[in-house]
């Protein structure tokens, strides 16, 4: 299989890859340790998860999350997605009838969280985790089928599939969302298989028990992006929409009061932990 192939030589850029063996398959992951790490703290850790076919190591560099943890001192992980049909994926709908993956991924991330707790002396209560499109996908299924693990999640170019039918998240989940009106591979009105962007936003509203009351706010990145920024709250619980005007189907190259989107992420994860909303 030429994709397989493809696979097997892309693989080898992941030399830095950690191994995590689950359900008897090999499972990398890339992970940071920032400089500051020592034993006597505790630090937080992020997901950040790639898109179909996308690839850990490549992703790490894409995102410039590295930086980001350096600077914050919290530990990363970018972990690798298993082939589906010759493509690397995360399976974000365990409990659907037209899944075509059986890859537990929820309980090889549950696994992984544990096991890097193990390793490292890692805050429980601030785990978070983010991903661009399929990966996206994925942070949402970890909201919604995780129990107690994930603080707070993000969304780059990602949507909700019609696993919101049986999302029963452990408590509320604060979100941050990144959507280009002309993604033209989601497509940011949705279509007769996909949610929309706002219906999207208006189920975790609903799941975090915040009215729809919103404020709004016209921004321009610093490559003259333009971008709406909707922000719905209950007291600090938030959820926050970035909608790109014009924007494709990307992991955006934000800049936005000298943030990029990874530093805008963590900056909105920071305020979060597991103690506030369960």
């Amino acid at each position: 299989n030429c994709d397989k192939i493809l696979y097997e030589e892309k693989k080898i850029s992941n030399k830095n890859a950690e191994i995590f063996v689950h359900d008897g398959m090999e499972r990398e992951y890339i992970i940071h340790i920032p400089e500051s790490y020592d034993s006597t703290n505790s630090y937080p850790l992020l997901l950040n998860f790639h898109g179909f076919g996308g690839f850990a190591s490549y992703f790490m560099t894409e995102t410039k999350m590295v930086e980001v943890s350096e600077s914050q001192n919290f530990i990363l992980v970018c972990p690798q997605g298993s082939l589906l049909d010759g493509y690397p994926h995360w399976n974000a709908a365990l409990d659907t009838e037209n899944n075509k993956s059986d890859v537990n991924d929820i309980d090889f991330i549950e696994k992984l969280i544990d096991h890097l707790s193990i390793e490292y002396l890692i805050d429980s209560k601030r785990i978070y985790a983010c991903g661009f499109s399929n990966g996206a996908m994925f942070s949402y299924a970890l909201a919604c089928y995780t129990d107690n693990k994930i603080a707070a999640i993000g969304s780059v170019a990602g949507t909700l599939l019609d696993t919101s039918n049986t999302c029963n998240p452990s408590h509320q989940i604060p979100l941050i969302k990144f959507h280009g009106t002309q993604d033209e591979t989601l497509p940011f009105n949705g279509n007769s298989e996909l949610y929309t962007v706002e219906n999207i936003i208006n189920f975790w509203i609903t799941k975090n028990n915040i009215n729809l009351n919103s404020d709004t706010l016209n921004l321009v990145s610093g490559n003259s992006l333009l971008i709406q920024k909707i922000i719905h709250s209950n007291n600090d619980l938030k959820v926050e929409s970035y909608n790109i005007i014009n924007g494709k189907h990307e992991w955006f190259d934000l800049s936005i009061d000298g943030q990029n989107t990874s530093q805008i992420i963590w900056n909105f994860f920071k305020k979060f932990n597991l103690n506030s909303y369960r």
